[in-house]
């Protein structure tokens, strides 16, 4: 799977690189799949010098967490082509598709706002030298 994954980016100029759970435990309960493949491709990627934006989606009840957010700031800051770290607020989008295929929600939560996105912001920015944005 990482050659694959190799072969694709050295094609790119910018790569947009969702991290979306720390830790094995919830990274596989929240995505399904275990970290490590993901923190291996993000390795793989800085290796070969494409420009990287970290996208982050924020959900509350399930990553809102200190240890989730320096971990976001850490992996910013420890790979050189990471370039910004990009905040996706929660949106409710999915629910809808859930419904349809006859499945519950997996996520019951509210959508964050602006402000309390922009303390999530603060956050990571006060941990790492990569600029940080909320989309």
């Amino acid at each position: 799977a990482g050659e694959v994954f190799l072969s694709v980016i050295r094609h790119a100029d910018l790569l947009l690189f969702d991290y979306k759970a720390t830790g094995e435990d919830a990274h596989r309960r929240l995505t399904g799949v275990p970290q490590k493949p993901i923190l291996d491709n993000l390795s793989r990627a800085d290796a070969c010098g494409v420009e990287i934006y970290l996208r982050c989606p924020i959900v509350p009840g399930c990553n809102d967490t200190d240890a989730h957010y320096a971990a976001i700031a850490a992996l910013a800051d420890r790979y050189s082509r990471i370039t910004r770290v990009e905040l996706e607020p929660y949106h409710a989008l999915g629910t809808g598709k859930d419904a349809k295929l006859g499945k519950e929600s997996r996520f019951v939560t509210t959508m964050p706002d602006r402000e309390w996105m922009a303390a999530v912001r603060d956050k990571i920015a006060a941990q790492c030298e990569t600029p940080v944005f909320v989309n």
